[in-house]
């Protein structure tokens, strides 16, 4: 999966914002995580990772950005293949600031001022976009 990222320059007060991409293979954590705002995920995070230590159930992708950072292309390895992917943006706004991803397909995530849109992204490949981390 690709995932490219923008973010508009002035973002969230013009502050970082933090992003987290989960893949998630439990099925009663997806539907847990799906209530969640973001606000409610950040805070929470370190104990889900603690309360789902296996990779093959919950593995969190961390980023952050500043506004207006030119951001590279990432591929995300999906094995084992994710029953759910799950995007948190930690806006200092309210909102749920949180979206559901079709499995396995590029998208793009656009950092707004206040929230974010996930718009269709197009396919890449170890050689045209970076490993994740990288």
């Amino acid at each position: 999966m690709c995932i490219r990222t923008d973010i508009v320059a002035g973002a969230n007060n013009n502050q970082p914002v933090a992003v987290d991409l989960l893949l998630v293979r439990d099925k009663d954590l997806i539907k847990k995580l799906l209530t969640l705002p973001a606000s409610e995920w950040f805070e929470k995070r370190a104990q889900f990772m603690r309360d789902y230590p296996n990779p093959k159930d919950l593995l969190v992708i961390h980023r952050e950005w500043v506004p207006d950072q030119n951001i590279p292309c990432s591929t995300i390895p999906l094995k084992p293949m994710p029953k759910a992917t799950i995007i948190f943006a930690n806006y200092f706004t309210k909102g749920e600031h949180r979206a559901h991803l079709k499995n396995a397909e590029s998208a793009v995530i656009h950092l707004m001022q206040d929230d974010f849109q996930i718009l269709p992204g197009k396919a890449c490949s170890r050689t045209s976009c970076p490993e994740a981390g990288q």
